[in-house]
């Protein structure tokens, strides 16, 4: 099994360096990055979502606190909240990690896009406030009503990922609980969109062929080990099908890549890359927030986590 960070992510790494990314190794990930053109994707795919957000009443709590400058009262807010939880250490405790929750929520803010409406309007309800009592998540259908404006918010994108999830999970028939299913059907879901581009937003497909390149060449664990992902055999087929397509004229210039990609089947070609990042405390991978988006629409509510 393999977990991609503490919240099943991959982080994005800002990719700002003064040296510019012609003086980079080639398999620098700054380099990779612009090459692959993972900037446009990361901005505009699923792009309500926020790395690091788990738990969705606590955007209710950074709406209450949004214009709070005080670490102290936020952490004490939020120690509040996690008191009266039926579990303990779910969702952010320290201001640090609630800045994720008011990143998100000043995204939903300054949405202005008919998409993002209802969420916004959810959100903004001041009848909805969170204090800890779980109950909260699915009381007065809270839950669907958050699924619903949450995936109308990124587009047809996120309709599609998220009926492809759904299907996916009732396919497996797996509790959605399960961590290995968790990896399971979003790698699953990955291969899907690879294997099926014509079915899929151009957008959402860019992403999953990023995604599956980045896990091929690299490889990466939560622990900083490196290997292969548990799909990268159905993935590898996908990626070298579609850099070898003459329809797809936009990916010519990764197809020196063909030859590595097939070799990540036994081994990541850029694991060494992967090491090095890790001692320089650098992230490698990038946050296209596929496993948030996953978290957040399949499994929404701690009960789903515990139960």
């Amino acid at each position: 099994m393999i977990i991609i960070g503490s919240a099943n992510i991959l982080d994005l790494e800002k990719f700002q360096d003064a040296r510019g990314s012609e003086m980079l190794d080639p398999n620098d990930p700054i380099r990779v990055k612009k090459e692959l053109g993972l900037g446009e994707i990361t901005e505009n795919l699923f792009s309500t979502i926020n790395t690091g957000v788990r738990y969705w009443p606590f955007l209710l709590v950074a709406r209450d606190l949004y214009k709070s400058r005080s670490r102290e009262a936020v952490q004490k807010r939020l120690r509040q909240i996690n008191s009266r939880q039926e579990q303990k250490n779910i969702g952010p405790l320290r201001f640090s990690t609630f800045s994720y929750y008011r990143g998100m929520f000043r995204r939903v803010r300054e949405n202005n896009s008919s998409d993002s409406l209802d969420l916004r309007r959810f959100l903004n309800d001041r009848r909805r406030k969170y204090d800890g009592n779980f109950d909260f998540f699915r009381r007065d259908g809270n839950e669907k009503k958050w699924k619903r404006v949450l995936v109308k918010s990124m587009g047809i994108s996120g309709k599609q990922f998220a009926n492809l999830l759904d299907r996916l999970a009732k396919y497996e028939k797996r509790k959605v609980n399960s961590n290995d299913n968790e990896i399971h059907v979003v790698d699953q879901a990955i291969a899907h969109i690879l294997d099926n581009k014509n079915k899929y937003d151009k957008l959402l497909w860019k992403g999953a062929f990023c995604y599956a390149f980045l896990r091929c060449m690299y490889g990466i664990n939560d622990l900083g080990q490196v290997n292969p992902p548990t799909q990268v055999k159905k993935w590898t087929v996908s990626l070298t099908r579609a850099l070898g397509s003459p329809k797809e004229k936009e990916l010519r210039h990764l197809r020196k890549y063909i030859s590595l990609i097939i070799k990540s089947t036994t081994s990541p070609p850029w694991k060494n890359k992967s090491k090095e990042m890790k001692n320089k405390n650098r992230t490698v991978l990038s946050n296209i927030r596929f496993f948030v988006f996953y978290n957040l629409y399949i499994r929404p509510s701690p009960k789903r986590a515990i139960e």
